[in-house]
């Protein structure tokens, strides 16, 4: 098992910032996976109002734009 740290942020529709964060743990030690997972997680996150949002009580709408990406191997 290999594990990963990700943190992303972005903007919605509206211009509103938002951030995710997680932790993962992947079968494959490929990149591209991670990538998918995190991608995979991070809009899990908005579409369900787990997100951290730039104004409080403020949703964010999407399409929302990738600004930052990171993904980090701590394990595996």
């Amino acid at each position: 098992m290999t594990h990963y740290r990700y943190e992303i942020e972005g903007t919605g529709a509206d211009g509103h910032r938002w951030s995710t964060r997680g932790l993962l743990d992947l079968a494959s030690d490929r990149i591209s996976d991670a990538v998918e997972a995190a991608h995979k997680d991070a809009f899990d996150k908005l579409t369900k109002g787990h997100a951290v949002y730039g104004q409080p009580g403020k949703g964010c709408k999407g399409p929302y734009q990738i600004n930052k990406m990171m993904i980090e191997k701590v394990a595996g």
